[in-house]
């Protein structure tokens, strides 16, 4: 059985291509502005004062009591002979502002373990580096982009090219496992990749982190499916799918179904800045597809979509595409038996965390001060429909596993 969807080859090559011309220029841009950092192989070779952006951030709602929300926030570093582009960890602390975690990183391609014993980050140089937050030791792992955890931490995913950080003619998944000290080539990863700003929308761990979904061209690089590869203590082996054209991948809540977007082009009704999705599901291993949010209209009309943010019981899912009513300046959740439930935003989103036990979720968001794009993030009040603006950030983690908000 062959899963084909409307936004298939042409249309999924057509927003690929598109969004890596418009990654390329992004990363000169970057370049231009931020001088390139000396990949040292330690996170201590980048060492400096954390300067007082943590001070600056506070929640102004009450956070879940059993979890720990850190920001990552740009700054600048000093102590160098020249300026780097730099970020700091920064853990919110209620109404008592933050605190920084660890070091000033030279990056903002940074991810956090859920249970805070890893920070995985690939600097200017597009070397990835891992560090073990129990001691402080620090190690590269190689050359890529994306660092990405398992939900359990045990696990680390990344994207590696040799011409890292800029995309390369070859690309593949790798695979570091932290209990066998083990790093693996899993298999060879999209082409162009999918912007440089966040190269994680390539692949999807499984709740469990036992499984990881990717992309995966053929060798001609005109077919392009959907692969699982599944880690054991030894080995990992990979399985490709029949599902072609999937446009966001991410797992269900419970870990047996891939979930995607199915896209179809605007009807004769429609303006032609809308269109219409619907959340799908492969179930593992081997099917079959069914439908699990039905055709809603939206206004993400091309391009590599953001993955559709199942809840962690699966009550709901968070969709970043917006709808003809509010633009993509809002977050759009599907509820099973209800209608979807939409929350404006100050600017367009980029990523959603639910939060631990309670309804509530962190977003990140790009909008525009004085013509120039500034990432914020901010705590968002599902049942009110509250956003709080937490500040400058380029990214959000929560430090415990999340579990179902209850509406």
């Amino acid at each position: 059985m062959k899963c084909q969807s409307t936004s298939d080859r042409g249309l999924y090559l057509h927003g690929l291509g598109r969004l890596g011309v418009l990654s390329i220029l992004l990363w000169f841009s970057i370049l231009a502005v931020f001088p390139r950092a000396t990949p040292s192989g330690s996170a201590h070779a980048h060492a400096a004062t954390p300067r007082s952006e943590c001070a600056g951030t506070k929640a102004s709602a009450t956070l879940p009591a059993t979890g720990r929300l850190v920001l990552l926030v740009p700054t600048t570093q000093s102590g160098d002979a020249s300026p780097q582009a730099s970020t700091q960890l920064c853990e919110v602390m209620s109404s008592q502002g933050s605190r920084p975690l660890y070091l000033p990183l030279p990056s903002t391609d940074v991810d956090l373990s859920s249970d805070e014993r890893f920070l995985a980050y690939s600097d200017w140089g597009g070397l990835v580096h891992l560090v073990d937050l129990r001691n402080e030791a620090s190690r590269v792992l190689g050359r890529g982009v994306g660092p990405r955890f398992s939900p359990d931490g045990r696990s680390l995913a990344f994207v590696a090219a040799a011409s890292a950080p800029l995309p390369g003619a070859a690309e593949w998944l790798e695979v570091y496992q932290t209990g066998p000290d083990r790093l693996t080539r899993i298999g060879p990863a999209v082409i162009p990749r999918i912007g440089v700003y966040d190269p994680s929308r390539l692949v999807a761990w499984s709740p469990r982190g036992d499984r990881i979904a990717w992309v995966r061209p053929n060798n001609k690089g005109t077919e392009f499916r959907v692969a699982v590869a599944a880690l054991h203590a030894s080995s990992v082996t990979v399985t490709t799918t029949p599902i072609t054209g999937a446009n966001g991948i991410s797992w269900s809540a419970t870990g047996d179904s891939i979930l995607y977007w199915l896209f179809a082009y605007p009807t004769g009704k429609q303006s032609v800045a809308a269109g219409n999705v619907r959340v799908m599901g492969w179930r593992w291993p081997n099917g079959p597809e069914s439908t699990v949010v039905p055709a809603d209209a939206t206004s993400w009309i091309e391009g590599a979509a953001p993955a559709p943010v199942p809840a962690p019981a699966g009550n709901m899912i968070a969709s970043l595409l917006g709808s003809p009513h509010g633009g993509l300046h809002q977050i759009v959740l599907f509820i099973p038996g209800r209608s979807s439930r939409h929350i404006p935003l100050p600017g367009e989103p980029t990523a959603v965390h639910f939060a631990p036990g309670r309804a509530l979720l962190v977003a990140i968001w790009t909008q525009l001060a004085r013509n120039t794009p500034v990432s914020h993030a901010g705590l968002v009040d599902i049942v009110g429909k509250k956003v709080y603006d937490l500040g400058p950030a380029v990214a959000a983690f929560w430090l415990t596993p999340s579990v179902d908000p209850v509406l």
